[in-house]
Parts: structure tokens; C-alpha cells; sequence
């Protein structure tokens, strides 16, 4: 049996795999294998991977005869994976020099099942240098972990910040590990947010992590293959609300089937990095709700994401939305006039949780939902008050007071304004 298993999910890589193997390859460290899934692909990478099996015979190609999605591809490799310790690698990325002899060093000094290395991001010339500093950052971290309540904690939880990164690659896991994480998650194609599932699913199965950020192992090339960037219309951010709905309805299972089977705390803190998981796929969503001008568009928005992430969710992303638009009309020093499509989405948000009946204060979704709607309809009141010393100092007399309760922007501000009295 080799030391590591090295598993590559590859789905027309074609023009960076040759570079990825040859990174293995020149390591000074020879105990290993290569487990390499062709999702499907029709480019050039099933000749690639063929040839590079002749000329070595670590590299094991598992040829898939119709592309299935990245999770479905790492799966069909880590069942073939004979490693003991699984190491994920994208096939447009690169190991550094180096890199698995220190990887060997360090799990025979920590005897870890999970050992989380160093990153290094090669960006292409689109991405901002900002956002590279940021992700190096916060993938090279030096946090402090005990166990796997620390994992889930930084990783998913709102308590944690979201310090640790979610993704399988970096990483070095004990095989044993990973196969019974991969057979708890259905076998179906994911799409979108894959990485946040395995790397949840794993982690419930951790018992000594370990962070290991000095020792600098993954050539990350950000925008690359899959990682480049896409535009978010409307039918791409479907599929993505349809693949973050199906990851936060599996972790949130994942984590359900640990109670009453495991150490209280354990399940707890499951649970809570569940609820984070799936609050932060939200947070991302929205980020790219790119049709917020169109009302027509919008509402469909919102019935789509309702359909994937259930209401109330979704209901707290949109508020969270409206909290930041008011406020920044507020710091502009405008008034509601000057915006007024964060009133439809509250009103959007605030029907459709109470047609669906949901008072449970303890649900932590529900409870999401009312602190940004309780901050977002503050930002709204102040607006209106503005509005209204605004008018009362250029306009005094302008219109009757019974006049002005016609306009729907007073029906909306005094029904704000009533409600958080």
C-alpha cells in the first residue's frame, strides 16, 4: 500500500493536467499513487492520462464514461484509492517541491488524520489583487485546533467567523477518514459548493486535526479550469441555488444523525455548523442576485431560492440585502425616494414568512431573519424621519397630512415604524 493516494477529479483539464502530474512526479518522495477520475471529459485529458499510466504505474486512471460532476469524479476516486492518507488536487493545480516529503515528516511526528498545509495563489491578471491577499490569508491562518468541534467551529458556524476555509484540497486526510465521510453523502451530482459538503462530512469523522500552515505545499491557480469566473445570469444562479439547497439539506442531515449517537457537544456544535453552512451558501447566493432591477426577475428570484433553501432562510438573506441598501442611502444622505426597490423586498421577505407560519424563535434561521429585519427596518424609519424633516423645512406647506398618507411610501414607513415600537 503507498503512502498517499493522490485523487484528481479532472473534466477537460486537458491544457493543465500535463503540468499537474509533472508536479508529482518531480517530488523527492516516490510512495505514492495517483488516482485520476476522467469525468466525461472530450478534450484531450483521457490521451494525457493514458499515457502518463504507461510511463508510470503509480497513476491510476479511473475513466468515467459520462461526465457526473467533481463529487461524483472524487468519489469514483477515493473508492480506488489504496492510500494511507488521501490527498485531494485539482487538475489545474500544481504540488509545490518538496511537498510530500514534509507532508510524510509531520504525520509520522502527529500521527493526524486530517492535516491541513500551506497554500500558495498564483492569480490570473483578471482577479483582483485584494481578494488574493484576502483568500492567502485566511487559507494560510495559524489557528489553533483541538478537535473536530474546533474544525466545524471555524470553518461553519457564525460564531467561528468563517476563519477556516472549507475546501478539500490543502489538506491531508487519514483514507480510513475519507471513505466513511464519501459513503455518508449521496452519490448525484453536486455542482456547486461540493468542497463545503466532503470537507463537512469529513470533519464529523476527525479525531486529530492538525494545522500545519508552514509548510507551504499547494500551487493554487486562481482562475484557472474551473475556478475562473463566471457571470451569474439568471438560469447559472438557478443551478447554484439548486446545488447550495441540496449541500445545506445534507449537512443539516449529516449533523441531525449525530444526536443521541455521539458526545452531546459534538452534536451541538454539528448542528450550529450546519446552521452556518447553510446561512453563509445564502450570504453567497444573494451576493450574486444579479437582477435586483428588474421586479419581475427579482420576485422569480425569490421564489426560486424560497423553492431551494426553504423561506425563512431565504426570507433573512433578502432583509440582510434591505439592511444594506438602506443603510447606504442612509450614509449618502438620501431619502427612500432615492431607492426604493429594498421596500418590495421587505415586503417580499415579511409576506412570505407570514403566510408560511413560522414563529419558531428558536430556529436559528428564524432567528437570522429577525435581527436583520429588525436593524434593516430601524435604517427605513430613519429614512422616513429624514424624509420628513426634509419636507417640513422646504415644503412646509405642501400637503395635507391626509394627502401625504396616500403615497405608498408613508403606508410602508408607518407600518415600519409601528412595528418596531
Amino acid at each position: 500500500m503507498p503512502r498517499f493516494s493522490i485523487c484528481i477529479a479532472s473534466y477537460n483539464d486537458g491544457d493543465y493536467l500535463s503540468d499537474c502530474l509533472s508536479s508529482l512526479f518531480s517530488q523527492d518522495f516516490e510512495d505514492f499513487e495517483v488516482v485520476v477520475a476522467n469525468d466525461g471529459s472530450i478534450d484531450a485529458t483521457e490521451s494525457i492520462l493514458m499515457d502518463a499510466s504507461v510511463h508510470d504505474r503509480r497513476v491510476v486512471p479511473v475513466m468515467l464514461s459520462e461526465n457526473q460532476g467533481t463529487h461524483c469524479a472524487r468519489a469514483a476516486a477515493v473508492e480506488r484509492a489504496r492510500g494511507d492518507y488521501i490527498l485531494f488536487l485539482d487538475s489545474d493545480d500544481k504540488l509545490l517541491p518538496g511537498t510530500l516529503t514534509a507532508l510524510d515528516e509531520r504525520l509520522a511526528r502527529t500521527n493526524s488524520d486530517y492535516l491541513h498545509f500551506g497554500m500558495e495563489i498564483v492569480a490570473s491578471f483578471a482577479i483582483d489583487a485584494a481578494e488574493v491577499t484576502d483568500m492567502e490569508s485566511q487559507a494560510n491562518a495559524r489557528l489553533h485546533v483541538a478537535d473536530r468541534t474546533d474544525i466545524l467551529s471555524l470553518a461553519y458556524a457564525l460564531e467561528g467567523g468563517y476563519q477556516l476555509d472549507w475546501r478539500v484540497t490543502q489538506r491531508v486526510f487519514a483514507a480510513s477518514t475519507v471513505k466513511r465521510a464519501f459513503e455518508s453523502l449521496p452519490y448525484e451530482r453536486i455542482g456547486f459548493a461540493e468542497d463545503g459538503l466532503e470537507h463537512f462530512a469529513i470533519a464529523l469523522h476527525t479525531s486529530r486535526p492538525v494545522i500545519a500552515n508552514d509548510i507551504k505545499g499547494y500551487r493554487y491557480n486562481y482562475g484557472t479550469g474551473a475556478t475562473g469566473g463566471k457571470s451569474f445570469s439568471l438560469p447559472l444562479w438557478s443551478r447554484v441555488a439548486a446545488s447550495f439547497g441540496l449541500v445545506s439539506r445534507v449537512s443539516r442531515q449529516l449533523a441531525e444523525q449525530l444526536e443521541g449517537q455521539c458526545d452531546p457537544l459534538l452534536a451541538r456544535v454539528a448542528l450550529d455548523a450546519a446552521d452556518g453552512f447553510s446561512s453563509r451558501l445564502g450570504e453567497l447566493l444573494f451576493a450574486q442576485w444579479d437582477v435586483r432591477d428588474d421586479p419581475v426577475l427579482s420576485q422569480e428570484v425569490f421564489e426560486q431560492a424560497s423553492s431551494a433553501f426553504g423561506v425563512v432562510p431565504t426570507a433573512a438573506q433578502v432583509m440582510r440585502l434591505v439592511r444594506d441598501e438602506a443603510y447606504a442611502v442612509w450614509d449618502a444622505g438620501g431619502v427612500p425616494g432615492d431607492n426604493r426597490r429594498f421596500l418590495a423586498w421587505y415586503a417580499w421577505a415579511e409576506h412570505a414568512v407570514e403566510v408560511a407560519g413560522v414563529t419558531a424563535t428558536s430556529d436559528a434561521a428564524y432567528r437570522l431573519y429577525q435581527e436583520y429585519r429588525d436593524v434593516a427596518a430601524g435604517h427605513i424609519r430613519d429614512l422616513g424621519l429624514r424624509e420628513q424633516e426634509l419636507k417640513a423645512e422646504f415644503f412646509p406647506q405642501s400637503k395635507a397630512e391626509g394627502d401625504e398618507s396616500e403615497t405608498l411610501l408613508h403606508h410602508v414607513l408607518c407600518r415600519l415604524v409601528k412595528k418596531i415600537r
